[in-house]
C-alpha cells in the first residue's frame, strides 16, 4: 500500500514536467506567417527568395510591424534592419548595408515613408549626401560631400521639387557654380566659376532654356558672346 502511494506521489510531477516541456515545444514550434481571424498579420513573419534563402523576418501585432525587421542579400548578408515602434504606429528607424557591410544609409519612416533626416554612404564608409524629408517628400536643404567632407554641392527643395538656389564647390571649398530653380527648373542667373574663382560663365535661364546673352571667359575676360530666346540660340560673337 505505501508501495502504491510512493509510486502514485512520484508519477503525478513527472507528468506534469512532462506536460509543461510538451507545451514549451509546441509554443517554440508555432508556424511562421499565421493570420488571425481577422486576416490579420499576427507573430513572427519570415519570407523567403525563390532559391530558399531567407529574405526577410519580423513580427506583427494586428497587421502592424513592431519590434526589429531583418532584410537579407541573396547571400545572407544583412541588407537592411528596420526598428519598429512596439506600439504599431509605423514609425522606424532603418539602416541600409552595401554587400560589403558598411552603412549605405540611415533614417527614419512613418508608414513605409522616409521622414526627417537621413544620411547617405559611400561603400567605403564615407558620407556623401544629407537629405530631409517630410511625408516622404524632400523638404529644405540637401547636401553632397566629397570623400573629405568638403560640401560639393547645395540644393533646396518644396514638396520634393527643386526651388530657390543651387551651389556647387570644388573640394577645396572655392565656388563652381551658383544658379536658381523654380519649380524644378532652371530659372535666373546662373554663374559658373574656374578653379582659382575667376569667372568661366554667365547667363540666365527661362524656365529651364537658356535666355538672352551668355557670356564665356577665359582667365577671367569675356571670350564669347551667345544670345538665345528660350533656348534657341540666335547669335555668336567672338570679343576683340
Amino acid at each position: 500500500m505505501e508501495f502504491r502511494l510512493t509510486l502514485r506521489m512520484m508519477k503525478k510531477p513527472l507528468f506534469i514536467s512532462l506536460f509543461l516541456s510538451l507545451m514549451a515545444l509546441v509554443s517554440w514550434a508555432q508556424p511562421d506567417n499565421q493570420v488571425d481571424a481577422q486576416g490579420r498579420k499576427q507573430g513572427v513573419w519570415k519570407k523567403y527568395f525563390s532559391d530558399g534563402g531567407l529574405r526577410y523576418e519580423g513580427s506583427f501585432k494586428d497587421d502592424k510591424e513592431v519590434g526589429t525587421f531583418k532584410f537579407y542579400y541573396p547571400d545572407g548578408t544583412i541588407a537592411a534592419i528596420k526598428m519598429y515602434s512596439d506600439i504599431g504606429d509605423g514609425r522606424c528607424q532603418a539602416e541600409m548595408y552595401h554587400t560589403n557591410g558598411l552603412k549605405s544609409a540611415e533614417g527614419a519612416y512613418i508608414e513605409q515613408l522616409k521622414e526627417g533626416d537621413w544620411k547617405y554612404y559611400t561603400q567605403d564608409g564615407k558620407l556623401v549626401s544629407e537629405e530631409f524629408y517630410e511625408n516622404g517628400q524632400l523638404q529644405g536643404q540637401a547636401r553632397d560631400f566629397y570623400p573629405d567632407g568638403q560640401v560639393a554641392e547645395i540644393r533646396h527643395y518644396t514638396d520634393g521639387v527643386l526651388q530657390g538656389e543651387w551651389k556647387q564647390f570644388y573640394e577645396d571649398g572655392e565656388k563652381k557654380l551658383k544658379a536658381f530653380y523654380e519649380d524644378g527648373l532652371l530659372h535666373g542667373l546662373m554663374e559658373s566659376y574656374d578653379f582659382d574663382g575667376t569667372i568661366a560663365t554667365k547667363g540666365r535661364y527661362h524656365k529651364g532654356r537658356k535666355d538672352g546673352i551668355w557670356v564665356i571667359y577665359e582667365a577671367g575676360l569675356p571670350k564669347i558672346k551667345e544670345t538665345y530666346d528660350k533656348g534657341d540660340l540666335l547669335s555668336t560673337e567672338e570679343f576683340e
